[in-house]
């Protein structure tokens, strides 16, 4: 891989970085939007899309930071064993929270965007190795990432009636007073 770097410095050290980050801040802007929009006396939760991966993988972080690295289950009643189970969140729960003391909800985040960083990355190293084109290359990353559909759909058609009733059924809690 060092070989193609040379020759094509311009695609590996401007195009494809370039990609990547217009993605992640695509992917990241409605945290970003809700958390400068915040209210008055207010705090965004970091909640915009699906809240029930939101609170699991929460879980694990906070479990992190309360030092355990075994997980269990914490939304249910029944009696089980703690196992390893999502290491990549506890294991930065348990670092940053539970020995430097910083928020759950920004390691979640933070790890968030790491881990989104590292997939668009290797997903170009792969895209490029069975290929050896660079035209095959972003012409895939581009459809890989840009070409399904976006989350909530119903802001971009407001007017269809049917899938607005189906979204915007979700009540979920998005500022929490301070």
């Amino acid at each position: 891989m060092r070989k193609y770097f040379k020759k094509d410095s311009f695609f590996w050290f401007f195009l494809i970085p370039l990609m990547i980050e217009v993605t992640l801040i695509i992917s990241l802007s409605p945290s970003i939007i809700e958390t400068i929009s915040a209210p008055a006396n207010q705090v965004f939760t970091g909640i915009n899309r699906w809240s029930t991966d939101y609170y699991i993988y929460l879980s694990y972080v906070e479990q992190g930071v309360r030092g355990f690295l075994s997980s269990k289950l914490i939304f249910t009643t029944q009696p089980h064993p703690s196992i390893f189970f999502f290491l990549s969140y506890t294991i930065p729960g348990y670092i940053f929270g539970h020995i430097l003391g910083i928020n759950s909800i920004f390691i979640y985040h933070f790890f968030r965007a790491l881990y989104g960083l590292c997939f668009l990355l290797m997903t170009v190293i792969l895209f490029y190795k069975l290929s050896k084109n660079k035209t095959i290359t972003l012409s895939a990353f581009i459809l890989t990432f840009y070409i399904s559909g976006f989350a909530r759909i119903t802001n971009m058609v407001p007017f269809h009636p049917f899938l607005k009733k189906i979204f915007d059924n979700q009540e979920v809690i998005i500022y929490q007073t301070i």
